[in-house]
């Protein structure tokens, strides 16, 4: 599953990396106020592929 995640991050689908998240995870931020923040300030790490 934290493949799954990183894989999504680093592609930019910001979306459905939150989707992956604990319901602790996703009470820290919304999916919509998660994906505009990697939106309008990109990662450094976007298109790096994460090895676990």
């Amino acid at each position: 599953m934290a493949t799954e995640e990183f894989d999504s991050y680093a592609a930019g689908d910001y979306g459905a990396a939150w989707d992956l998240w604990t319901a602790a995870g996703k009470r820290a931020i919304s999916r919509a106020n998660y994906v505009k923040l990697f939106t309008l300030c990109p990662e450094i790490a976007q298109g790096v592929r994460f090895e676990i």
